[in-house]
C-alpha cells in the first residue's frame, strides 16, 4: 500500500516514549508483578500468519468474545493474539503509563520478532500504541505505517455498552474477513512518526 495521506494526530509509541529504562527486568517494581507474582498470560495463535490482535489486557472473557464472534475453527492458525498488559487485569491497579512502561518491552519484542502486516489494536491498546482517543473515528480506517504495516482499531471486547459491543463484533468480523480474503474495504490513512511501527 502506498501512503497518500498522513494523519498527524496519530503518534505511534516508540521505544523512546514509555520505555522501561531500569537495568532490572521490566516486571521489577510493577504494581501488577506484586499482585500476580509475575504470572502473565502467554500470547496464543500463529505468529507466522502475519496477523496480530492486541488486547489492552488478556482475559478469558475477552478471548471468549473473540472466539464467539469469529466462528472459525482456524482462527488461531490465522492470527496471533497478545496483550499490551501481560498480567491479569486487576481493578485495584488501573492501567496507566507506569504499567505500560513495564509491559511495553515484551510487546516490542513480539512486534520485532515476527513480521506482522495486519495489526488490530483493541480498546486502550489503540490509545497507548497510537495515541488514538476516539476509536469510533478510526473504525473504518486502515492506518499504514512506514514499515508497511496495516493498523486497525476496534473497541475492547469487554465494553459495557451493548451498542459498542455490537460495533466491536461487526468490525472484528470485517477485519478478519479482510485479512483472510485480502480485500480491504477501509479508508486509508498513513503516519510517519511511528517509532517501531
Amino acid at each position: 500500500m502506498v501512503c497518500n495521506k498522513v494523519d498527524k494526530r496519530i503518534t505511534f509509541l516508540s521505544t523512546g516514549g514509555l520505555e522501561h529504562t531500569s537495568s532490572s527486568t521490566p516486571c521489577t517494581n510493577c504494581p501488577y508483578n506484586v499482585i500476580s507474582k509475575h504470572y502473565y498470560y502467554p500470547a496464543i495463535g500463529n505468529a507466522m500468519a502475519g496477523n496480530l490482535i492486541v488486547l489492552p489486557y488478556i482475559s478469558d472473557n475477552a478471548l471468549n468474545i473473540i472466539y464467539d464472534t469469529i466462528d472459525d475453527d482456524n482462527l488461531l492458525d490465522n492470527v496471533f493474539i497478545t496483550a499490551l498488559v501481560k498480567c491479569p487485569y486487576n481493578n485495584k491497579f488501573p492501567i496507566n503509563e507506569n504499567i505500560i512502561a513495564h509491559c511495553i518491552q515484551y510487546l516490542i519484542t513480539e512486534f520485532n520478532a515476527d513480521n506482522f502486516t495486519n495489526i488490530m489494536l483493541l480498546g486502550d491498546a489503540s490509545r497507548y500504541m497510537m495515541g488514538i482517543g476516539n476509536i469510533k473515528e478510526y473504525l473504518s480506517k486502515i492506518v499504514v505505517s512506514r514499515k508497511k504495516r496495516n493498523y486497525f482499531v476496534n473497541y475492547n471486547p469487554l465494553v459495557k455498552d451493548d451498542k459498542q459491543l455490537e460495533l466491536f463484533k461487526t468490525h472484528l468480523i470485517k477485519w478478519y474477513s479482510a485479512i483472510i480474503n485480502k480485500t480491504y474495504n477501509y479508508e486509508q490513512d498513513c503516519f510517519n512518526n511511528v517509532g517501531n511501527a
